[in-house]
């Protein structure tokens, strides 16, 4: 079998926006026939305000790639495109304030944001849902930075967990997040060795944003390698809705230094 060439040019996108309040009337201009029945179902406004959103979102993304055409997701479930055929695959996540939309052309992606707020449980939290290892280190840090890692461990696993197409419930301990000599370390349980995750993290504004990408490892070599993509060295793009336009944002994202465990 011939190994998997990346395409010419690689697309690894996370677009981020408030959740608008005002677009309810916009509805069916926005959602599909499919969109605008899972949207008359839902019950609370704070939902369908996310939902609309975050479609919008999705679709102002992936006209930016292709403006010819009509795009068509999966109004529930694991997102993926209907219409056109593509090989694009695509993430949402939101929070009460804003919505993200990542995308990428080599491989599976998953994005998760959580907003930076005081939760006096999550210490308890952390007991009941991460690994001895994580729960542990975060009783070692003072309480500021223990809050911090706290949401930095939760979205970089529920990011994974999208990009590799699997629930919390039996898979939030596949990856371990391993703090080590000012760096954190990104454990894989391996499931598939020709899949490696690629993630990475930051702390912007009051928003904790997590992008993990999947790619087979011949894909990473020769995407690394590419002149047009060794300059940025695979960080993904973000694009920030500020006013009325995206700008294509300056946050610099953390890479994390991914491991790899055969248990």
């Amino acid at each position: 079998m011939m190994p998997k060439q990346p395409p010419e040019k690689i697309i690894e996108q996370l677009w981020l926006s408030p959740v608008s309040h005002d677009k309810a009337e916009d509805a069916s201009q926005v959602l599909d026939p499919g969109e605008l029945r899972r949207y008359a179902r839902m019950q609370s406004s704070t939902a369908k305000q996310q939902y609309l959103s975050a479609r919008w979102l999705a679709k102002q993304a992936l006209s930016a790639i292709d403006p010819e055409s009509t795009w068509q997701l999966t109004p529930e479930g694991p997102p993926s495109i209907l219409k056109p055929e593509s090989n694009l695959h695509i993430s949402f996540s939101h929070t009460h304030s804003h919505v993200a939309f990542a995308i990428s052309n080599i491989g599976r992606i998953g994005c998760d944001i959580e907003t930076d707020r005081p939760r006096k449980n999550f210490l308890k939290i952390a007991e009941q849902f991460f690994t001895e290892t994580e729960s542990v280190y975060l009783k070692t840090v003072d309480t500021a930075e223990a809050q911090k890692c706290f949401y930095q461990f939760w979205t970089l696993k529920e990011a994974s967990l999208k990009a590799r197409q699997l629930t919390i419930a039996g898979h939030l301990n596949d990856t371990v997040l391993i703090p080590c000599e000012n760096r954190l370390h990104f454990l894989q349980k391996a499931t598939d060795r020709d899949s490696n995750l690629h993630p990475c993290y930051v702390l912007y504004e009051n928003l904790h944003l997590a992008i993990v990408s999947e790619r087979d490892a011949q894909q990473n070599r020769n995407a690394l390698h590419t002149e047009e993509n060794a300059a940025t060295d695979q960080l993904p793009h973000i694009l920030v809705y500020q006013g009325n336009h995206f700008v294509s944002s300056a946050i610099t994202l953390q890479r994390l230094n991914p491991l790899k465990t055969d248990s």
